[in-house]
């Protein structure tokens, strides 16, 4: 048997307070040494004070850890609780009791040992507090955190998926979320998320749509990792953001990027139309003036001008082509006025009704008041011939055609609404690019709506179209409304008048030249002919008589139209001008034909159009002017 001596140096060896108290009063009785190295407190301090325990146990803990010490002897239960106690120094120590109840000589005594899980308590603490740090991160995250299972099921939702897509976070946990993915990305999105389980590696960004709780798809975009529990189980975490106005901008730029594209493309192809054009229009002025010229020279029996006719008109017809490659490429110069676009649709009605057949129902509808535009009216004209060309063509099996005007406070509109078939999206986004057509091949050029689109834009205004498959075709024109009635005058043709007055001449096309040269002369005028403008100068200055009138082409080497007249008119200040090209840009348009007193002759044109052009300038020149 073990000595006391032996018996106590064995107690004070275990690594706690061993302890004998009283279980009503908790009167310490025994006490082991151990007790003053955890609480710093002298074992003669915790036997002498009856009230010891009571004192330094810490307030919070001490009626829970009194009443379960109280009822647990009172059964003779034996019994484990936790607890903090004050020590010497002011620190908080936390103590683990396991406390028996035994019959003694003396009554019921409560022997118990007290370890000091200090340690072990503030571990689970820092664990805690870290664990509502990370809580507290992923819930205030604007990204929503999941974790979900290899079949797709969620088993956890961060709140910031309330915010994203309208779920709480209960409703889609326990569900495979993949049903809520649009259709057409489940495959790619699923193909990439088994992924995750196959690497350690972080997956995405994977980008998908999904459904929000008002039905609504949402763009999102998940970065993932594999995940492995405690207990084994696998799961994928994933962070995921909403991405839609990311996506929604792209798709703006990517649009935008193609219209610029598109804007480029019909650009180039502008410049080279005006370019060709512009030659085109010098040979179609030599061919039309001379086919003229011989028919008014020769009128013999054996001469039969029916030939010359069908030269002119085919001159006339290649001159609509041209002007249908300059309105394209937006550089025709106009001769716009002041006119009533009711009047306009009225009057081309009538050439529509003959155009489009008789199973077409042709619908006019204008407003009661006049619509005053400026524009050109042939160019106009044109862009409702061509429309109600392809409203014909798309409806083959008779339909119905209005053309009706309407207006607001500034802008007058033109619509031009089909039965037809109808154009799918690919059509519609590319209906006015040059030469695209759905007709077969030689029944369409391709310039069509590219024509109207660029005389719309030329006159300021603008073109949209809206159409579904079978559903039919509505064009809207809009034009800025006119407050103003222009008052410029107006000749009506008759016979070439002639005149006496000596006019320059510049034009670097020879055969344009001669022409031009032949129908002045026969017309009484004295000519001076320049090849370009350097000639021109110095043709003028060494003419002694008066020059009433400058005729040059407006694009020359070295010396423009312009240039010419500027340096002309320095030596010449009342002399007048006419402009004459098949094409212009608008710097030089800027710079001559707009401003006031300024002539301009189209190519290709006809020996009258040049004698009346001509006597107009010079009898507008000679007119007094009103002192301002």
């Amino acid at each position: 048997m073990l000595s006391t001596e032996q018996l106590l140096f064995l107690i004070n060896g275990i690594g706690g307070i061993v302890w004998e108290a009283e279980p009503d009063t908790f009167r310490f009785t025994f006490v082991s040494e151990e007790a003053e190295r955890i609480l710093g407190y002298p074992v003669s301090d915790w036997l002498k004070d009856p009230d010891f325990w009571r004192r330094h146990t810490h307030p919070d803990d001490l009626e829970r850890c009194a009443t379960l010490c109280r009822d647990a002897s009172r059964r003779g239960e034996d019994h484990e609780f936790e607890y903090r106690m004050i020590a010497a120094d002011g620190r908080v120590v936390w103590l683990r009791d396991i406390v028996s109840v035994r019959q003694a000589s003396g009554g019921k005594r409560l022997i118990g040992i007290s370890l000091d899980i200090t340690d072990r308590k503030e571990e689970e603490a820092a664990k805690q507090r870290l664990s509502q740090l990370y809580e507290a991160l992923i819930e205030n995250s604007s990204d929503n955190i999941s974790l979900l299972r290899p079949d797709g099921v969620s088993v956890y939702q961060s709140l910031a998926v309330q915010r994203q897509l309208g779920y709480e976070p209960s409703e889609l946990v326990g569900r495979n979320n993949f049903d809520l993915v649009h259709p057409d990305d489940v495959a790619a999105a699923g193909q990439r998320f088994q992924e995750i389980f196959r690497s350690d590696a972080v997956m995405g960004p994977i980008r998908y749509r999904f459904r929000h709780k008002d039905g609504s798809w949402r763009s999102l975009e998940s970065v993932a990792k594999r995940f492995v529990a405690p207990d084994g189980q696998i799961f994928a975490v994933a962070n995921t953001r909403d991405v839609t106005d990311v996506v929604s901008a792209q798709h703006e730029l990517e649009s935008t990027q193609e219209q610029l594209a598109q804007a480029m493309k019909m650009e180039a192809v502008g410049r080279l139309a005006g370019g060709v054009a512009h030659d085109f229009n010098n040979l179609l002025t030599v061919i039309a003036g001379y086919a003229e010229l011989v028919s008014a020279t020769l009128d013999t029996p054996e001469f039969r001008s029916e030939d010359l006719d069908e030269i002119k008109r085919a001159a006339h017809r290649a001159s609509l082509l041209t002007r249908q490659l300059l309105a394209f490429s937006r550089k025709q110069v106009l001769r716009p006025e002041v006119l009533d676009i009711n009047v306009v649709v009225r009057e081309v009605g009538r050439l529509i009704g003959r155009l489009i057949g008789e199973d077409i129902e042709l619908v006019l509808e204008t407003t009661p008041s006049p619509l005053p535009v400026f524009g050109d009216r042939s160019q106009l004209e044109q862009v409702l011939m061509n429309l109600a060309v392809n409203a014909r063509d798309a409806m083959p099996t008779g339909g119905r055609l209005i053309v009706r005007t309407a207006s607001n406070d500034t802008v007058a509109f033109l619509i031009v609404t089909d039965t037809g078939i109808g154009m799918s999206q690919d059509v519609l986004d590319h209906l006015f690019e040059p030469f695209f057509t759905t007709k077969d091949v030689g029944k369409g050029t391709g310039l069509g709506l590219s024509t109207a689109y660029g005389i719309v834009k030329q006159s300021k205004g603008d073109i949209r179209v809206q159409s579904a498959v079978n559903k039919g075709t509505v064009f809207t024109i809009s034009l800025p409304i006119v407050r103003e009635v222009d008052e410029t005058r107006a000749w009506t043709p008759g016979e070439a008048p002639h005149g006496h007055e000596t006019i320059l001449l510049v034009e670097d096309d020879v055969h344009v030249r001669d022409l031009v040269e032949q129908v002045l002369l026969r017309l009484g005028y004295d000519v001076l002919t320049a090849p370009d403008g350097k000639a021109a100068i110095e043709l003028c200055q060494r003419h002694r008589g008066r020059i009433s009138l400058l005729i040059t082409d407006i694009v020359m080497a070295q010396v423009s139209g312009p240039q010419v007249y500027a340096q002309v008119s320095a030596l010449i200040p009342d002399i007048a001008v006419l402009y004459m090209s098949g094409y212009t840009g608008e710097t030089i348009l800027a710079r001559g034909v707009r401003e006031e007193g300024v002539g301009y002759l189209q190519k290709p044109f006809t020996p009258a159009t040049l004698a009346h052009r001509v006597r107009e300038v010079l009898d507008e020149a000679s007119r007094p002017r009103q002192a301002s």
